[in-house]
């Protein structure tokens, strides 16, 4: 579905709820399960509650999947860019030195979770040059922005980059999602 589609609910003859389901797919998916569980409320001020409870029950509970969508990795030299898709969570890159490499990750800073170096860089091959969050472009209190990752390429050699999707103040408790970028870098 596309950002300008919408959820239509039957709850009763003639009446039909529409829901948004743009930048928030979990949250609306769990507001429609709730409305069609309660279809015996037809009072359109119950069933705007019911909506809004499956809204925020999706996005506290359900939010966390939303960084499961893959990012894109960018490649950026003297001789052009690339760009590259994660596949179950790895992305292998062949580039040289003294690139940039762009990595654009989903993310919901108002659950609490953020993207995190897992393990320290191996400073010959690879440094980090910056990282930001984006706001997404939208009205919708609570939707996931990108996390922008920005390389670069020191030297020949091979690592890893390894990100992982975690609440900074939860010690011991493995992420919900990594990613993992795969450098070989040639002179």
């Amino acid at each position: 579905m596309t950002c300008s589609q919408k959820v239509v609910i039957p709850v009763k003859t003639g009446v039909q709820y529409r829901i948004n389901i743009c930048n928030c797919w979990i949250p609306a998916f769990a507001g429609m399960i709730i409305v069609r569980c309660f279809r015996l409320f037809t009072r359109p001020s119950i069933m705007r509650c019911v909506c809004w409870i499956g809204f925020i029950c999706g996005l506290f509970f359900l939010a966390p999947a939303i960084a499961g969508e893959n990012g894109l990795i960018e490649v950026r030299g003297s001789e052009g860019g690339a760009v590259i898709s994660f596949i179950n969570g790895l992305g292998e890159v062949n580039t040289k030195a003294d690139h940039e490499i762009v990595a654009s990750l989903p993310s919901n800073p108002t659950t609490g979770y953020q993207w995190q170096l897992m393990k320290p860089l191996a400073e010959r091959t690879v440094k980090l040059v910056s990282h930001v969050y984006l706001a997404p472009q939208t009205v919708l209190v609570g939707a996931g922005g990108q996390e922008i990752w920005i390389f670069r390429t020191t030297g020949p050699g091979e690592t890893e980059i390894a990100l992982g999707y975690i609440r900074s103040w939860e010690k011991g408790v493995p992420p919900v999602n990594s990613r993992t970028i795969r450098l070989k870098i040639t002179p």
